[in-house]
């Protein structure tokens, strides 16, 4: 499989799970993912649908226009090596690029690297564990040094994901509270996301993350889901890499820079 294969993949499941439980909107060449109610901002994204224009002014004005509809600040997600010239299109629009992440990719039919198995403490979770998933979600923004609220703000989508079957979530838990945790985010193409992996700042460095991402992805593998794809924290590319990820290209994070300053 190819490179560019394997980002179109990524990027048609990134689509189908930002589609879930929102309201998708065509704007143009994107489909815009528009939360219900007073949602976080994070909650509204929009990903390239295809087919890819010549010019995409006209999308990207589509977008604009939507966001300004709806209140909201437009942002996408996309590979950027599946759509060289959108950068600098949404950069002439005025949106600004708020991340550049490496794309990996696994195949969970191969053997999951070197890491070892989950040890004492791993955890499936489960929708209906109301404390144990509010706990989870808490300590997960707390380890990427977000405040709550925005921990919060995925809290119904994580339940609902995890009852509806298209999501896994694990943690490794001491003293009744999680230290360490992922979600793998499932397509039903087979190819999922694994994401939002933490461990608490003061057990950092110990092996947690690469074992409870190791007994997700052993799980999902055994549950028939052949590949996985993330967006990578620099700092964690070998983490990854251990598990038997390769790395592919890049996923752009944009946001629509006029919207996002405060109303006067």
């Amino acid at each position: 499989m190819t490179a560019d294969d394997a980002l179109s993949h990524a990027e048609q499941a990134l689509l189908e799970h930002a589609a879930f439980g929102r309201t998708a909107v065509a704007a143009g060449a994107f489909t815009a993912c528009l939360a219900t109610g007073d949602a976080d901002a994070l909650m509204h994204v929009a990903v390239p649908s295809g087919p890819e224009p010549v010019d995409w002014g006209a999308s990207v004005e589509a977008l604009v226009s939507l966001g300004r509809e709806h209140g909201i600040v437009p942002r996408l997600e996309f590979m950027g090596e599946l759509h060289p010239s959108l950068g600098a299109a949404l950069e002439r629009r005025g949106f600004v690029r708020a991340s550049a992440d490496p794309v990996m990719t696994a195949d969970l039919r191969a053997a999951l690297g070197s890491a070892s198995p989950a040890p004492a403490g791993y955890r499936r979770l489960r929708g209906d564990e109301g404390a144990l998933v509010v706990a989870f979600v808490k300590t997960q923004a707390a380890a990427f040094g977000m405040p709550a609220a925005t921990g919060y703000a995925f809290l119904d989508r994580l339940q609902a994901t995890l009852a509806r079957g298209r999501s896994m979530a694990a943690a490794l838990i001491e003293d009744g509270a999680p230290v360490a945790g992922a979600v793998l985010q499932l397509g039903s193409s087979g190819w999922s996301e694994l994401a939002g992996v933490f461990t608490v700042p003061a057990r950092r460095r110990q092996g947690l993350a690469a074992a409870v991402c190791a007994g997700l992805l052993a799980e999902a593998r055994a549950a028939g889901h052949g590949h996985a794809w993330l967006s990578a924290a620099e700092n964690a590319r070998e983490l990854y890499a251990r598990l038997g990820f390769r790395e592919v290209g890049t996923q752009l994070n944009y946001r629509y820079a006029p919207f996002s300053a405060p109303a006067p």
